[in-house]
């Protein structure tokens, strides 16, 4: 264990799916038909495993100088233990969570959330075609009345968006002064796991992977509801690895991080990773010795904040 304590990663960025059912059912969800309107035997998700998790999370938070979690789903607030989930990863000063969430609940719990870690960070999708005019009457009065004490930004996946969307959208934007940031629509993955139309992923305003250095598997790692987690390069389904979460113990946690960054095998994909993460991507790279052209894609693809010699994350 002290080996581990004088050898801290800069950063662990653990993605959770808390929860693998939504009570929305948007068509252009890229998990469509995955994560939505299931039936219990058909979820991954068992109520109250979800704490079992976070604790796991909280006792390897010991082991990285960061801990980065994202809480995605379905949608996560239907989890029964949310607030109790979240209790246990405030424990720790050094984890950072963010909740992607449609909002339908998050009223509800609104007051939890303030009372057991108020720093938590909410991206709230909008999904206006799936809210009647009362509904987005009710998200104005809850973001007037909560957005000064929570951390609420809002986006909505740029879709096929009709007159009356527009007019929702711009009836919220007017009436809380509330920006809200559009999303690059991705193709929902059929169970292949292959894209119903590649050229429009191909197409779509992705950022280009940054050059041939991928950062998951270093440091970023894929939870499901039911523990289990995938290591390596698990965004590849040919090299990603497998493990139980729930069975992992810090003494041999050092078995599921790569001791280097493993080259991509994309030239460009609709992974943000190492751009959320801008800095310890960069940091990681530099110290581990890699060459500039090894790291970074064309100059015409890099962010303007590497052309600047900055290492602050891209706006």
């Amino acid at each position: 264990m002290e080996i581990f304590m004088t050898d801290k990663r800069d950063l662990f960025y653990f993605e959770w799916v808390v929860v693998d059912n939504c009570n929305f059912n948007c068509n252009y969800c890229v998990n469509s038909g995955v994560f939505s309107h299931k039936s219990r035997d058909e979820m991954l998700y068992v109520a109250g495993l979800e704490i079992a998790i976070a604790n796991k999370i909280l006792e390897f938070s010991r082991l990285t100088h960061r801990v980065m979690v994202n809480l995605t789903g379905g949608e996560p607030l239907l989890s029964d233990h949310f607030v109790e989930m979240l209790s246990i990863l405030a424990k720790a000063d050094n984890i950072s969570v963010q909740l992607i969430t449609n909002q339908k609940r998050l009223e509800a719990i609104a007051d939890d959330i303030l009372r057991v870690f108020p720093a938590l960070s909410i991206s709230g999708s909008l999904h206006v075609r799936f809210r009647t005019d009362r509904e987005i009457d009710d998200l104005i009065a809850f973001l007037n009345a909560y957005k000064d004490r929570l951390h609420i930004s809002l986006s909505q996946v740029n879709h096929d968006l009709t007159p009356d969307d527009m007019n929702k959208i711009e009836r919220i934007k007017n009436l809380t002064g509330m920006e809200i940031a559009y999303y690059a629509f991705i193709p929902p993955y059929t169970g292949a796991g292959k894209v119903e139309n590649a050229q429009k992923i191909r197409d779509a305003t992705f950022v280009p992977a940054l050059g041939k250095r991928c950062c998951l598997g270093y440091s970023h790692f894929f939870v499901s509801p039911d523990g289990t987690f995938y290591f390596d390069q698990w965004c590849n389904l040919r090299t990603r690895k497998k493990g139980d979460f729930l069975k992992v113990e810090s003494s041999n946690f050092r078995e599921f991080i790569l001791e280097d960054m493993k080259k991509c095998p994309q030239t460009s994909c609709g992974c943000n990773y190492n751009v959320f993460n801008y800095p310890d991507y960069l940091a990681a790279c530099r110290r581990l010795g890699y060459p500039e052209e090894e790291v970074f894609g064309p100059s015409h693809l890099r962010p303007r904040t590497v052309e600047r010699g900055e290492e602050n994350q891209p706006g």
